[in-house]
C-alpha cells in the first residue's frame, strides 16, 4: 500500500495508468487497493503465477509508450518517473532504465549485475570480489566494486524497478515465464542487449526498496527457485 500511496504523491507532471497485478494475496491487500485506489486497474490472479508471468499480464493490459515495472515493496521519495522519462526521450537507443536503489535505512544498495560467467560466479562464491574490490581480475557478477553514483550502461539491472520503452519491448518480447522468480532480470537484460537496446543505470533519481517481501513468506521454496534460476 505504501508503494501506491507514495507514488500518487509524485504523479502531477506525469500522465500514467497504474496497473496492479496481484498474485493471489491472502492478507486483504487487493480489497484495500480496490477501496482506496479506485483509479487503479486491479488484476487478481487465481494463484501465485510468479514474477515473470504476473508482469507479462500487466504488459498485456497496458497501453503506454513507456512501462514502469515497480515491485510492491518500493517506496517513492520523489518524482522518479519524470527525470527517467526525460532521459529516455533524449536517448532513444536506451531500451531499459533503472534508478538508484536505497535500502530501508536510505543507504545506496546494489541494483546492478554483470552477466554471470564461470569465473565471476566463482569469484563471488569464494568472496574474492569482496577481498579484492579494486581488482578487475576478481570482479564478481554482483558488481560489489560499483558505487552506483554514476549514470552508465550496465549488463543487468535488478528487477525491482525498470522503465522500459514500448518499442524496445516489442523487439525483445516479454519476460520468460520459465523463470518463476529470480533470474528473469538477467535473462531479460541479456535479450535487450542482444536486440541492440541499451540497458542503463540512472543515478539521478532514487527510491527505497524494502526487499524480501515475497521470499520471506516461503524462504526455502524461494531459495530453491533462486538456485534453479541461476
Amino acid at each position: 500500500m505504501e508503494c501506491l500511496e507514495t507514488l500518487e504523491q509524485y504523479l502531477d507532471s506525469v500522465r500514467t495508468e497504474i496497473i496492479v497485478v496481484d498474485n493471489a494475496s491472502t492478507d486483504g491487500t487487493p480489497g484495500l487497493i480496490a477501496q482506496q485506489f479506485p483509479n487503479v486497474k486491479l488484476i487478481r490472479n487465481p494463484g501465485n503465477l510468479g514474477f515473470a508471468r504476473a508482469n507479462n499480464i500487466g504488459i498485456q493490459h497496458s497501453t503506454g509508450d513507456f512501462l514502469a515495472f515497480v515491485n510492491s515493496d518500493v517506496v517513492f521519495l520523489e518524482n522518479s518517473l519524470a527525470p527517467m522519462l526525460e532521459f529516455m526521450a533524449k536517448h532513444p537507443d536506451v531500451g531499459m532504465l533503472g534508478p538508484q536503489m536505497l535500502d530501508p535505512q536510505r543507504l545506496i544498495a546494489r541494483s546492478t549485475m554483470r552477466f554471470p560467467t564461470v569465473w565471476n560466479t566463482l569469484s563471488r562464491a569464494l568472496a574474492l570480489d569482496s577481498l579484492f574490490k579494486s581488482s578487475n581480475f576478481f570482479e564478481g557478477h554482483l558488481m560489489l566494486d560499483f558505487n552506483h553514483s554514476v549514470t552508465t550502461d550496465v549488463d543487468v539491472l535488478a528487477g525491482w524497478f525498470w522503465l522500459v520503452r514500448r518499442t524496445a519491448l516489442d523487439k525483445v518480447g516479454p519476460l520468460d515465464e520459465e523463470f518463476f522468480m529470480y533470474g528473469e532480470d538477467i535473462d531479460w537484460c541479456y535479450r535487450f542487449h542482444k536486440a541492440g537496446e541499451r540497458v542503463v543505470f540512472f543515478a539521478e533519481t532514487k527510491a527505497i526498496h524494502i526487499g524480501g517481501a515475497s521470499s520471506s513468506v516461503a524462504p526455502v521454496r524461494f531459495s530453491v527457485d533462486k538456485q534453479r534460476a541461476k
